[in-house]
């Protein structure tokens, strides 16, 4: 007898595991996912020419950025969106050699321009110098990297 309580304590702890996945239209298991209705999916709905001609954040991370005389002025760090649904900031980094000694500065990411003919970021009439010049910026103002 002991050995089914611990079988119905078990499947019954198993059951329970599996009703925030249930209620989230997760199937427990890796199954597949239970369609959603309604307005609530309408409303997480987005069309695909929307996202026509805009970037992958993860080709715009990284990149190197050009400014003037097409010398590389810095390279992207980060992005941010804002709470508030605003345009997102590009954080850039600039100076210093292999990382080391880079400064973080924040600018509007619509000042970064992809040149497509050359494969690169340009931030028109921006120098080094002109970088230096802006306010340092710090990630612990926005809380930690998520580390997958």
């Amino acid at each position: 007898m002991r050995g089914w309580g611990h079988f119905l304590l078990m499947t019954s702890a198993a059951a329970l595991c599996a009703l925030p996945l249930l209620a989230l239209g997760q199937a427990p298991s890796g199954g597949a996912p239970r369609p959603d209705t309604g307005a609530a999916a309408a409303s997480l709905t987005v069309e695909n020419a929307r996202l026509q001609g805009g970037q992958r954040a993860s080709r715009v991370i990284g990149a190197t950025v050009y400014g003037l005389e097409n010398e590389a002025i810095g390279a992207v760090e980060d992005l941010i969106f804002t709470p508030a649904g605003g345009p997102p900031v590009a954080i850039l980094s600039v100076g210093g050699f292999l990382g080391i000694g880079a400064r973080l500065v924040a600018l509007p990411y619509e000042r970064l321009q992809y040149n497509a003919e050359r494969e690169r970021w340009t931030l028109p009439g921006a120098t080094r110098d002109s970088l230096r010049a802006l306010p340092a910026y710090s990630h612990a103002e926005n809380g930690p990297r998520r580390r997958d």
